[in-house]
């Protein structure tokens, strides 16, 4: 590792309305200046990654998050639990990102969806962001799966929840974990919509802590009080993940900060 910097990884887990909780984790990274040099996400996880990826201010994505609404990202009605397509999702990813394509994002972001031909995991890294987006979170029952190249392609967390391993793969050394899922809600399902976020909570945990083995900090805020669908708590959510990386600050700059240090070390001992 002497002639580079370790570069840090960024992994984002899905979580619906609770994976808001990512930008109040995002604005204390910023705030410290910690390095992100890649980014793998999942679901709502890869609306939010991108926007960090192509350098949309913090306090932009606070604004957009308090003023979103399902509507904005289909004509789902959880009253009728009928399927929607994800083409309003991509007039909303139209405004809030100043960039279409990957190649054109600062940080390098792969994104995660699963084929559901196989079951296998997709990794999508060029080409059309929108899309890519799309398709990671086209949560089955709530949106119509995506057609890629003539493959049905659905929601990232299916296969895996929280992309470690592809982070790790990009080339991260550090890999910095953020697992927005919290515990099952306590709640009885009111629609759809909650049934298959509880539905994929269930399936998620029997490979969540396998898949954060390979991370060197986890952070997880507590969203558990805040329901799936609850866009309207973004606040909440924000400040529950703002208030997170607080407390776990002091770990995660001994893990970056001594990194620097040994890193640099080496290039003057040459």
């Amino acid at each position: 590792m002497k002639d580079r910097y370790p570069k840090v990884g960024l992994a984002l887990s899905g979580g619906a309305a609770r994976g808001l909780a990512h930008i109040g984790v995002l604005k204390v990274l910023d705030e410290y200046k910690i390095p992100i040099h890649y980014i793998a996400a999942t679901s709502v996880g890869s609306i939010i990654g991108a926007a960090y990826a192509a350098r949309v201010p913090i306090t932009n994505m606070i604004k957009i998050a308090e003023t979103m609404r399902w509507r904005d990202l289909g004509s789902v009605s959880f009253r009728l639990m009928g399927l929607s397509d994800s083409s309003r999702m991509e007039k909303f990813l139209r405004g809030i990102l100043p960039v279409a394509t990957f190649e054109e994002l600062e940080i390098p972001l792969q994104v995660t969806a699963t084929n559901l031909t196989t079951g296998e995991l997709i990794v999508f890294k060029q080409g059309d962001l929108f899309r890519a987006i799309r398709s990671s979170c086209a949560l089955p029952w709530v949106y119509a799966p995506v057609d890629v190249d003539g493959v049905l392609v659905a929601d990232g967390g299916l296969t895996m929840s929280i992309p470690c391993r592809v982070v790790k793969d990009m080339g991260a050394d550090i890999i910095l974990a953020v697992d927005i899922r919290g515990n099952l809600s306590a709640k009885i399902p009111r629609n759809m919509f909650q049934v298959v976020m509880q539905s994929m909570a269930i399936l998620g945990y029997g490979m969540r802590d396998y898949q954060v083995q390979e991370a060197d900090l986890v952070i997880a805020p507590d969203v558990n009080d805040i329901g799936w669908d609850e866009l309207a708590r973004a606040k909440e959510a924000i400040a529950a993940g703002e208030k997170e990386a607080r407390l776990r600050l002091s770990e995660l700059l001994k893990i970056v900060k001594p990194n620097f240090y040994r890193w640099l070390g080496s290039i003057f001992r040459g």
